[in-house]
């Protein structure tokens, strides 16, 4: 997807800007579900 985004260009941002934050800001959000929902049985 990053390969098809880089030629684009959304609001003046190049698109492989817009990837980039992209896949940080998912990483941060599966990183926070994971603290949250996951449970670490060594510490149950």
């Amino acid at each position: 997807m990053s390969l098809v985004m880089a030629e684009t260009s959304v609001m003046g941002i190049p698109g492989w800007r817009i990837s980039f934050h992209l896949v940080g800001i998912i990483s941060v959000l599966v990183g926070l579900l994971v603290r949250l929902f996951a449970k670490d049985p060594r510490f149950s």
